[in-house]
């Protein structure tokens, strides 16, 4: 395997050009860079042993042969291939690939001879070539590439950074991640990641895993940490930039060893951005790399290809890429930009503006011209107005060296050194200088020792009306070095183009300033946003602090003032936040640049004055990113930025589709999405129902409304025979009516005779006889010649069986029309009892309208066959109304004919009529009320049956007036009312009559409902409901030809209480477009009914002008005998059914409601209380499935590990052994991103060191933190038995400090101490530092761990030790002491380096023993999951021998690598 060399590779590598020429050896070497266009990249390039690798190998060497074959060309070694985009967020790419090879000649070459070589092909692009070995850090480095590559081949099947895997393969992200796989992270506030530091780069303030805005908490001491800066070039690569690199190359050199000579340290890092777009190549070629060495930084400049372009370059690109690449460039550090061409990509500018104003960078833009170039930096163009916009926006220069390329050289050289610890007094930008002259006042600092002037542009300055003559001039920069004792500076015009000035001194005292719209938000963002109120915040890095601190906002010419807060409202926040300082918020800030002008008094310094750069975001002004018109899918409507989407679809595009009626949304392998729609629900968002089976088999007969069949039972015996002739005239009326006006209207006729009979041994037998007919004639006929019988029977007659036998065929199929009338003849009590239950399952089936007409044994007036309150009245009368028919007792009646009556008056009346509406009642003496409408002029009629004559009137809702209608026929309890012309509108019908009632107002229609109940996906299921099932109610409307929208009630017997009958149901229909549906309306709520064996009302309401209006009976069929439903068993011993536990009602129907749950009546259902959900309200409800929870690894791990640790001189033994091991620790932990703190503390202060999610450099800053110092290491040195005593340490105090600092959970502390805690509760900080603790740890998902080092075994007893032991087992955490560690050094260091990475990812806190006296063998067992990979064991005691037995009592023999630490005087840590 070759051996790998490393370089720092960004977005589409930018080259450079120097003209370092010759080399005078006999054969040449050079280091390239470059980009094959016909090499994809493919992931499989990364490994040198793969087939890709060796294929793409041949490929660019094959060219480079061709390219130099000429030139002596001996061999190319390619070293390593590279995704062009520097990135590895894809893995396929058509701009080619990215290689690393170095070239071997036989003959002598110079550079430009190797360029102009490579330029002669098109198919690779020279990027960068040195004649010395480039070494560079890269982004994949050896140890690193093998995981890199078995990410990027897992993503295509797994979910990265928390991300759950869908369905469809695709992955929901969790906050702050997107991307297909969930591999890009988000960061905020102008944070940044990088290949080779996938976790956020966050500019200062700002310390969340993504740079989110955070509630306050303390600032650390690398937090603001600005005394190194990072020397940052961006340079246009444009082959007209010669001579401009030239000077550059030059004065770098100069620049650097004057720091190195004068400000060591000052500049500890460099990093050179190159960025071209050249004319031969698509896209932009750019370049970034960060240097520790001035001299590699050096190198790279010279080892640089240039590249012809045209006059417009993506500048901006470049700028943003050199602020947002290395994790190591330091914050406020200046950024030269050299240019000669204007930008291009003017649509970053908010882009390099928040990152630049994020990270305090200053942008200074040096900008030449070359005459020949044919290119002019026309300072009107947008493409140069945007460089001084950014200027502006940041504190920065536009120099504008014109023509003058050579006076590069010199400019840095008087530049750079100046910027030394610079720091902005007064400043000031003009778009147009004054001509009159602008004055502007300011406080130099007191310890300043020389103040220093930057002028662009036109301007003219004067100090106390006096002219200020420049020390040094570059172009339009004038550079004035003034006594520290000025304090004026006035600006005059001499041209009218732009201008500026910046007064600046060379101090390290500075006041940090942010804003944040809620004050409890320590810092939201860097800039403001119109339209929004802000804060200011502000933090000083003076010491001592400032005792007043003052703002005022200026537009940037720094004499309009825009808000000054009102000094009273000023408030100091908790020091805990980085931001203490809160100012009044301004409403609304005015968009654009502005100046923030801060004004402190600082004991022992005196006034400070800072003027800081700020921008107000308008945040009507989004860039456009596209003109492209958007494409609407789904019928969707272009608007401006988005689509106006139809019903059911949403997103940006109407591309999202939404499922309704409880569907959800899947995707089909082709990644298209759909809808899963629940069972009786189809359609493109499952907004159609649909039925799966037809009904067929459960209607039973034809629901033609246009037909019905007539039908007689008859008893013929001879008591019956006084009416014999009232049968026959009273059908020959009936059918004569329908003969002359509707012939059609009867297709069949049916005329049934029953009779019992008994034999001479007195047994009974039943004679039933059915006779069809096809015309009426012959119905007739039947009727005249009728025979009647004798029978002696006086145990009653077969009337069930005789009306059962009519329905059905000889099949058992029922027979007959729906809807069709039957009349019954009888005058004697039924003997069939027995069949009820079945019969009135088969008439609510078929839909018969039963007529049971009781008389009198041979006419008698003072008998009747059948008791007042005896069976057959509860029979015959249940009959009738279960099948909305009318029963009618005529025992009693004295007048003539009264079947004939009767039948001649419901012959016209029965044609097609349809009940509106219906009411019962057991006692009418205070009157039942129903209501109906009228929609259109015909005749109507009330049908009603009373005990005693009623009393009916009628009242118009609309026109407030009362009908009193006159009975048209009245015969005994049977009672017609005519209503003819009533006006349209909406009536109330009223009944009064003593004892029980019934009526119902019906009229001629054509419209027809037949009703049943289906569950979900079926047409109709029965035509009944049933106990202990719960249905939903459907209906057919006939004669409509659209399906209208329907109300549904369902209620009971009349109830005077409620005003109207009992409501059991209330419902709207949906129509179920679909035509496997007979019944088409279907009205989704669920209904149970729970009166078994009883009928209700039902009844259905258009909703339309219409009125229509139907109601009939339905019927609540029971349970069988002993059947119990919802899993409960019928117990004989208590004769009744035995319900498990949630269920209870006499058959086990009814639910128990759970966590504030009510039953609802109406469907025997649980109304659940917010929060809950199941059938008995017994789970926790979950609106919205939590894809991250639900996918959540088995594998628990803390993400926030924090380090609080004792800094007296007692622990500089324990610190010397966590630093030699943090390392290994981290290297363990770190493999998942995690935030990591330091806090140290010792007998007087605590200090925050550092919070981070940077592994590297928290390991970096705790080593050279803990290492002791001189004194520290001799005090480790000492015998121990020299500390005689253990001071109290603010152990607590650190603790606290931790948990303020910790923003990310889980977490988990270790809290390192030699000495007890002070807890002092007479001390009111103390005090509330311990209660402090507590309150933060409350229901927080933070362990505390307190391990404990020194020399004094009583460090373990006292209040105290108490108190720690407290808080650790409060967080289910742990105290470990470790003892002598001077003895087993061993021991602790596996203690840092095996246990405590192994507590990372422990979640089970099992059990604790305490034990008062273990002078004798103690047991205590230990339950353990069988699915856990591990669990360790404490022994805190002295003297100590431990033995552990397995689950079932063998002894347990330990191996020497289970026992982390073994100190029998202090503790022992056993991990198995």
């Amino acid at each position: 395997m070759k051996t790998w060399q490393f370089w720092l590779f960004s977005a589409f590598s930018a080259a450079l050009y120097c003209s370092h020429l010759t080399c005078c050896h006999e054969s040449s070497t050079f280091w390239i860079i470059g980009r094959h266009s016909n090499v994809p990249f493919d992931i499989a390039l990364l490994k040198e042993e793969s087939q890709a690798h060796d294929v793409a190998k041949e490929t660019v060497v094959q060219t480079i042969s061709s390219c130099l074959n000429e030139a002596g060309f001996l061999s190319a070694d390619i070293v390593a291939f590279r995704h062009p985009s520097g990135s590895f967020s894809s893995v396929s790419a058509d701009a080619g690939s990215i290689f690393f090879a170095k070239l071997t000649f036989n003959q002598v070459h110079d550079r430009s001879t190797i360029i102009q070589l490579f330029r002669a092909r098109s198919e690779i692009l020279l990027l960068s070539l040195s004649d010395r070995e480039m070494i560079f850090e890269d982004e994949i480095t050896r140890q690193n590439v093998e995981q890199v590559l078995s990410q990027l081949e897992s993503r295509q099947n797994n979910c990265q950074n928390g991300g759950v895997q869908l369905q469809d393969n695709t992955c929901a992200c969790p906050n702050y991640f997107t991307g297909d796989f969930c591999e890009q992270r988000v960061c905020l506030n102008g944070g940044y990641t990088i290949a080779s530091y996938p976790r956020c780069v966050c500019p200062p303030g700002y310390h969340g895993l993504h740079c989110e805005p955070l509630p306050c908490s303390p600032a650390t001491q690398f937090t603001f940490d600005f005394q190194q800066k990072t020397l940052v070039v961006v340079f246009e690569a444009r082959d007209s930039m010669a001579i401009d690199l030239q000077g550059l190359i030059s004065a770098l050199s100069s620049v650097t060893n004057f720091f190195q000579t004068n400000r060591p340290g000052y500049y500890d890092s460099y990093q050179i951005t190159t960025v071209v777009q050249p004319d031969t190549n698509p896209g932009i070629i750019k370049q970034t790399i960060w240097y520790r060495s001035s001299s590699d930084f050096l190198s790279s400049l010279q080892n640089v290809v240039l590249l012809s372009g045209n006059c417009n370059q993506p500048i901006l690109t470049g700028i943003l890429d050199a602020i947002q690449h290395s994790p190591y460039t330091h914050a406020k550090s200046p950024y030269f930009i050299f240019v000669d061409a204007l930008a291009s990509d003017i649509d970053m500018e908010e882009q390099v503006r928040t990152a630049a104003l994020a990270w305090g960078v200053q942008l200074f833009f040096i900008t030449s011209q070359l005459q020949s170039s044919g290119c002019s930096l026309d300072i009107g163009d947008p493409g140069f107005q945007v460089y001084l916009n950014l200027a502006r926006a940041t504190q920065g220069e536009v120099i504008q060296l014109q023509y003058s390329k050579a006076d590069v050289e010199s400019l840095v050289n008087l530049v750079v050194p100046l910027l030394y610890q610079e720091t902005t007094i007064a400043a000031a930008n003009y778009a147009a200088c004054p001509a009159n002259g602008k004055s502007d006042n300011f406080t130099v600092d007191s310890s300043a020792k020389e103040l220093l002037i930057f002028s662009t542009g036109g301007a003219f300055l004067l100090s106390n009306g006096n002219p200020l003559t420049p020390q040094n001039t570059s172009g339009d920069l004038n550079i004035f070095s003034l006594p520290t004792s000025t304090n004026n500076v006035e600006v005059q015009s001499v041209s009218s183009g732009n201008c500026g000035y910046r007064v600046f001194v060379q101090s390290t005292n500075s006041i940090l300033v942010s804003y944040t719209p809620n004050p409890s938000i320590d810092s939201y963002s860097t800039i403001m946003t119109a339209g929004l109120p802000f804060s200011a915040v502000a933090r000083s890095t003076t010491v001592p602090l400032p005792t007043n601190l003052s703002l005022a906002f200026f537009n940037d010419d720094d004499e309009t003032p825009l808000f000054t807060p009102d000094f009273s409202l000023t408030t100091q926040r908790s020091t805990d936040c980085i931001f203490p300082t809160l100012f009044q918020a301004w409403s609304s800030c005015v968009p654009g640049p502005l100046n923030v002008k801060l004004y402190a008094q600082v004991p022992g310094i005196g006034s400070i004055e800072r003027v800081y750069p700020g921008y107000c975001h308008d945040f009507q002004l989004v860039p456009t990113t596209t003109t492209s018109p958007i494409t609407c899918q789904n019928g969707g409507t272009p608007l401006a930025h988005a689509c106006g989407c139809p019903e059911y679809f949403e997103g940006k595009f109407c591309e999202v589709i939404q499922c309704i009626n409880g569907g959800i949304m899947k995707y089909a392998p082709d990644g298209t999405s759909y809808c899963s729609c629940q069972l009786g629900y189809t359609g493109l968002h499952c907004e159609m129902l649909t039925c799966n089976e037809t009904s067929s088999s459960v209607l039973g007969g034809s629901t033609d409304p246009t037909h019905r069949d007539l039908s007689v039972v008859i008893l013929n015996r001879i008591s019956m025979a006084s009416y014999q002739s009232e049968w026959r005239y009273g059908f020959e009326n009936f059918t004569g009516w329908y003969d002359a006006n509707q012939p059609n209207y009867f297709n069949n006729y049916y005329i049934t005779t029953f009779i019992a009979k008994a034999n001479s041994s007195g047994f009974v037998y039943n004679i039933i006889n059915k006779l069809p007919f096809t015309t009426s004639a012959a119905f007739r006929s039947q009727i005249r010649g009728l025979g009647l019988t004798v029978s002696t029977v006086t145990t009653g007659q077969p009337v069930l069986s005789a009306i059962q036998r009519t329905i059905v065929d000889d099949s058992g199929n029922i027979a007959i029309k729906k809807r069709s009338p039957m009349f019954v003849f009888v005058d004697d009590e039924p003997s069939d009892v027995y069949l009820l239950r079945d019969l009135e399952l088969l008439v609510v089936q078929s839909q018969v309208q039963l007529f049971i007409i009781v008389t009198s044994q041979y006419a008698s007036q003072t008998t009747c066959g059948i008791a007042a309150s005896g069976t057959g009245q509860v029979v015959y009368s249940q009959l009738a109304a279960i099948s909305g028919g009318i029963f009618v007792n005529f025992c009693y009646s004295s007048l003539n004919s009264p079947i004939t009556k009767t039948l001649s008056a419901l012959g016209p009346i029965l044609y097609q009529l349809e009940t509106m509406t219906q009411l019962d009642a057991p006692d009418c003496s205070t009157g039942i009320t129903d209501s109906f409408g009228i929609g259109n002029q015909q005749t109507y009629y009330i049908i009603s049956t009373s005990d005693k004559t009623p009393n009916v009137s009628l009242y118009n809702l609309d026109l407030k007036q009362t009908t009193v209608p006159t009975a048209s026929l009245n015969i005994s309890n049977f009672y017609i009312y005519s209503l003819n012309e009533l006006p349209l509108g909406t009536y109330s019908i009223t009944m009064v009559s003593a004892g029980q009632c019934h009526f119902k107002v019906a009229g001629s229609s054509s419209i027809s409902a037949f009703y049943g109940f289906a569950t979900p996906g079926f047409d109709i299921t029965t035509t009944y409901a049933q106990l202990g099932s719960q249905l939903h109610p459907v209906v057919h409307l006939s004669g409509l030809t659209t399906a209208p929208e329907l109300t549904v009630q369902i209620y009971g017997q009349y109830n005077a209480q409620i005003g109207g009958g009992a409501v059991f149901y209330l419902g709207s229909s949906v129509y179920r477009g679909n035509s496997n549906c007979s019944y088409e309306l279907y009205f989704p709520g669920q209904w149970e009914c729970t009166a078994p064996y009883q009928y209700f009302y039902i009844k259905f309401l258009v909703s339309d002008a219409s009125k229509t209006q139907r109601t009939m009976t339905g019927y609540c069929m029971g349970l069988q005998p002993q059947e119990c439903v919802n899993g409960g068993a019928f117990n004989p011993v208590i004769a009744g059914c035995q319900c498990h536990a949630p269920w209870t009602g006499t058959f086990c129907q009814t639910p128990l409601c759970f966590n504030g749950g009510t039953l609802v009546p109406q469907d025997q259902s649980c109304n659940c209380a917010q929060g809950y959900t199941g059938v008995h309200c017994e789970y926790v409800s979950c609106p919205v499935k939590n894809n991250f929870v639900a996918g959540e690894p088995a594998q628990f791990e803390y993400k926030s590990v924090a380090f609080v640790i004792d800094m007296t001189l007692n622990a500089a033994g324990i610190n010397q052994f966590i630093a030699d091991n943090i390392g290994q620790f981290l290297q363990v932990t770190a493999s998942t991103e995690k935030q990591y703190t330091l806090v140290t503390y010792d007998e007087n202060s605590v200090y925050d060191i550092i919070t981070t999610s940077d592994a590297n450099l928290f390991q970096n800053v705790t080593e050279n933190t803990l290492r002791p110092s001189d004194l520290r290491q001799e005090a480790h040195k000492l015998n121990h038995n020299q500390f005689d005593t253990v001071p109290d340490v603010l152990s607590f105090e650190g603790l606290l400090q931790a948990l303020e600092l910790i923003n990310v959970q889980p977490a988990i502390v270790y809290v390192f101490a030699t000495g007890l805690p002070y807890v002092n509760f007479s001390d009111s900080n103390s005090a509330h530092t311990y209660d402090r603790v507590f309150t933060l740890l409350e229901n927080q998902q933070i362990q505390v761990n307190f391990i404990i080092g020194g020399f004094h075994a009583d460090i373990l007893t006292g209040p105290a030790a108490e108190d720690m032991q407290k808080v650790a087992t409060f967080t289910s955490g742990r105290t470990i002491y470790t003892g002598n560690f001077f003895g087993a050094p061993g021991q602790f260091a596996n203690l840092i380096a095996q246990y405590l990475p192994l507590t990372v990812q422990e979640n089970g806190f099992l059990v604790e023993h305490i034990v008062a006296d273990c002078t004798t063998a103690t047991v205590a067992y230990v339950p353990i999951d069988s699915k856990s990979d591990w669990f360790s064991l404490i022994i805190i005691g002295s003297q100590m021998t431990v033995t552990l037995y397995d689950a079932d009592g063998n002894l347990y023999q330990q191996n020497a690598s289970e026992i982390i630490t073994n100190d029998k005087e202090a503790a022992m840590i056993v991990r198995i």
